[in-house]
């Protein structure tokens, strides 16, 4: 069961599409639109993540198992598909060698370049990324949400 950081995350990621595609914004609100919407999208990443495996964990292991699982899972490196595989192969591996061959092409590139956004906005640096983009990338990281929950269930 997810809880509710994706789940929150999700629904106000789909609040700035729908708002942005209800009026005209301008270059400006559109850019500032992305930066937020890509923080959001990597926090969505990044929670998807912990949230899946601590679920798997929940319905295989003691609860002081649990615990320990939860507390390691809150210091998750940034999820770069190479990363999120790594985290997931030390549950199962050979659910880790599905989510490399799954996200190959776009998913992957998709998940790769809204963390690097992510880190250019939060350290001050010029993200050229378009809201377009952003959603697109959106759109991709909740498949390979969909994709590891599928696997990990």
């Amino acid at each position: 069961m997810m809880t509710q950081d994706s789940t929150r995350l999700k629904v106000e990621i789909e609040l700035v599409r729908r708002e942005a595609e209800s009026r005209d914004v301008s270059d400006a609100d559109g850019n500032r639109y992305a930066q937020l919407a890509t923080i959001w999208v990597s926090g969505y990443l990044e929670a998807s993540c912990r949230e899946v495996l601590l679920d798997y964990t929940r319905r295989r292991a003691d609860p002081a198992v649990v615990s320990y699982v939860g507390w390691n899972l809150a210091r998750l490196p940034s999820p770069r598909i190479e990363n999120i595989a790594t985290v997931i192969g030390r549950f199962d591996q050979e659910a880790a060698k599905a989510i490399r061959r799954y996200s190959e092409g776009d998913i992957k590139d998709s998940v790769n370049d809204i963390v690097e956004s992510r880190h250019a906005v939060a350290h001050g640096r010029k993200a050229t990324i378009t809201l377009e983009r952003v959603f697109d990338h959106f759109d991709n990281a909740v498949k390979l949400t969909n994709k590891m929950k599928e696997l990990l269930a």
